[in-house]
């Protein structure tokens, strides 16, 4: 159990970090279609 929650959470960690490098380039391809 505890190496199944460990796990887990290094995976929602992995998951956001992943979300907030996809967000950003989004972001700024967004300013550059405005321009």
């Amino acid at each position: 159990m505890k190496k199944i929650r460990k796990y887990k959470k290094e995976r929602e960690e992995l998951i956001i970090s992943s979300d907030n490098h996809m967000c950003r380039p989004r972001k700024s391809n967004k300013k550059s279609d405005v321009r």
